[in-house]
């Protein structure tokens, strides 16, 4: 529940669109193929706990303001 995924755009670390099969997220997707992370932690990782991180206790407000729920 303290992993996130994000981007490191302007700084190209490693997963850059353009440069073979990469794109960004592609090393979280390979986990879950590779059965490192099921499904369920790479929702959290790139959706859940990013809300979380971001709106602490305030998702559900956040959510209705962007439209999202």
């Amino acid at each position: 529940d303290q992993i996130v995924a994000g981007l490191d755009d302007p700084y190209p670390l490693g997963e850059m669109e353009g440069v073979g099969d990469c794109y960004p997220g592609k090393v979280i997707d390979e986990a879950v193929a590779m059965n490192f992370i099921s499904a369920k932690e790479k929702q959290q990782i790139w959706y859940d706990n990013v809300l979380s991180w971001y709106c602490g206790e305030n998702q559900k407000e956040f959510l209705l303001r962007i439209n999202a729920l």
